[in-house]
């Protein structure tokens, strides 16, 4: 027998959370929580806190820009055209602190759009299915994997004492109720 979904549609920001919670505490394998907005939380109680990696591509952006500002001048100046202008110093630093920055600033930038570009967890490239049209406006909906009927009767259940107002397969696109 393969697994079925259910969908459990809410009205409350704090019923949805605590739902969550505590189909999770049941054993219950909870897909995905939809909802008008990003609700605080909710993504720590589903386990996908995974730190993303785009903080470490701006460092390593940064980094490499950082670099490329101070090797350009100083090649320029020391080993290229090493020219004496009235015993003035080839490495002058203090002259390439804002070419610095600015490379930093915009090699950070480029590496971290990229990575944004690069990981699909970050842009939310996945596609609800059986999605509660009524979740777009007010309502807040939860996706849970059950395996037999016992098992969708729990979830039924964990729902219903936290408020759902209705709970229902999450095969194909329901109207999600009373509006």
């Amino acid at each position: 027998m393969t697994a079925r979904r259910l969908l459990a549609l809410f009205l409350r920001e704090a019923d949805v959370v605590a739902a969550a919670q505590a189909l999770q505490d049941a054993g219950l394998t909870v897909v995905e929580v939809y909802s008008p907005y990003p609700v605080h939380g909710l993504e720590i109680r589903r386990e996908l806190d995974r730190p993303s990696r785009i903080p470490a591509f701006c460092l390593a952006g940064g980094l490499a820009g950082a670099a490329s500002g101070l090797l350009l001048p100083w090649w320029t100046n020391a080993v290229a055209w090493a020219l004496d202008f009235g015993g003035k110093p080839t490495i002058a630093w203090p002259a390439w602190v804002p070419v610095v920055f600015e490379m930093t600033v915009l090699f950070a930038a480029v590496s971290a759009l990229g990575a944004f570009i690069m990981d699909p967890y970050a842009r939310g490239s996945r596609r609800a299915k059986g999605l509660l049209r009524r979740v777009s406006d007010d309502g807040f909906a939860i996706e849970v994997e059950v395996e037999d009927e016992g098992r969708a009767m729990l979830a039924r259940s964990i729902a219903g004492k936290f408020s759902a107002i209705d709970v229902r397969d999450g095969r194909g696109d329901v109207d999600g109720g009373p509006a």
